[in-house]
């Protein structure tokens, strides 16, 4: 993989579908596909609801304040959020749950590990297909680290009254969130080489493509 540019974020994509024979029963080839899958080794990530990765390296807020198109903002947006909160820009208040929460509502998934109980906090607007698959895609990459395979995650559904459920990553990836209904194509990792292939989609596009 290439090298990072400095001052940009790494982004993976979820988004390329491909087809399974039914809950339960994987192709070997979608398989193989997701056991070469490098997820990096960081504790925190965003999920774009077309299923992008992107690698949290200081604070969730930072990234969308360093990276405001990568999440259809600007930062004269998010200057005027904190701004409406009489907030100075980056602080971890009001105007930054405001922001996040906008976003998940959106479909983002944001994920963070929480090192004193080995446990990741998984935060989502609601545990749909779309985003089964891609838990399970972060899940089998996640998994390859052997500190990591048995972590605890605990995901949180906005729209369902913040209802919690409790997994472990080694569950997940062996497609503990699905069920009977949970049949058709399913979305795995597709690695981009850096955040510049993102960055070159035209406006109008990345509007619809985030």
């Amino acid at each position: 993989m290439k090298q990072e540019k400095k001052g940009r974020a790494e982004i993976f994509d979820f988004g390329k579908s491909a087809r399974v024979a039914g809950v339960g029963s994987v192709k070997r080839g979608l398989k193989q596909a997701v056991k070469k899958m490098t997820v990096p080794e960081e504790d925190a990530f965003w999920i774009s609801p077309s299923g992008k990765l992107i690698p949290v390296k200081r604070t969730h807020i930072q990234t969308i304040i360093d990276f405001p198109e990568a999440f259809g903002s600007t930062g004269d947006s998010i200057k005027k959020k904190y701004a409406e909160h009489g907030e100075p820009l980056n602080f971890e208040g009001k105007a930054r749950q405001k922001i996040m929460e906008a976003l998940i509502n959106e479909g983002w998934i944001r994920i963070r590990y929480q090192r004193g109980i080995d446990t990741y906090s998984i935060e989502l607007d609601r545990l749909n297909k779309k985003n089964k698959d891609y838990l399970w895609a972060w899940a089998q990459g996640t998994a390859e680290y052997k500190d990591k395979k048995w972590s605890g995650v605990i995901i949180t559904e906005f729209k369902h009254d913040y209802m919690s459920r409790e997994s472990t990553v080694s569950e997940i990836a062996k497609e503990a969130l699905y069920n009977a209904l949970d049949t058709g194509a399913r979305k795995t990792l597709i690695i981009l080489d850096s955040v510049h292939q993102f960055f070159e989609i035209s406006p109008v596009a990345r509007q619809r493509q985030v």
